[in-house]
């Protein structure tokens, strides 16, 4: 059975926004946000299987590259994001397996933190400070426990499978 027949539609355009509040959360993090972050985001649709989360892959595989080009140009409120991310949790509870919905969210702190780690100088930390900083609160709103970030994969294992997966 596909995910998308569990969500309605509301909920469904929801998960695809998550995707979204983060590129934005994390691209504007730095107060820019610059071709790398986007082309990190275009890298994670088209190559939505290296994260492994049935969930997640159907909805990057439900986004394609014309909405990322219009969302590209979208702006969004960041209490409608931090909000957003909180509904999300309240979406996935009782919907799908509590395991699945934690392994989604930390697809989702994944994907940030790819897209963090695509722009910054070499000479320092690809991620800026607050950019951590942003991921850290995303994964509050979120609801994402410290054990859950814990078990397997972390978000570590499943940044590097992404570095390791991934071509230009």
């Amino acid at each position: 059975m596909s995910f998308r027949e569990v969500f309605n539609n509301d909920e469904w355009f929801k998960l695809q926004e998550a995707v979204f509040w983060m590129f934005f959360e994390i691209a504007g993090a730095d107060g820019k946000v610059d071709k790398n972050e986007i082309m990190a985001l275009r890298r994670i649709c088209d190559n939505s299987k290296l994260l492994s989360n049935q969930l997640i892959v159907e909805i990057l595989d439900s986004i394609g590259t014309q909405i990322i080009d219009s969302f590209s140009t979208k702006r969004f409120d960041s209490s409608e994001i931090r909000n957003g991310l909180k509904e999300i949790s309240q979406i996935l509870i009782g919907r799908i397996d509590s395991k699945e919905a934690v392994y989604f969210k930390k697809s989702l702190i994944a994907i940030g933190a790819y897209i963090a780690n695509s722009s910054g100088s070499y000479l320092t930390s690809m991620i800026s400070d607050s950019e951590e900083q942003t991921l850290h609160e995303l994964s509050l709103f979120l609801k994402l426990r410290h054990k859950d970030l814990l078990t397997f994969p972390t978000i570590i294992e499943m940044l590097k499978h992404l570095d390791t997966n991934i071509k230009d």
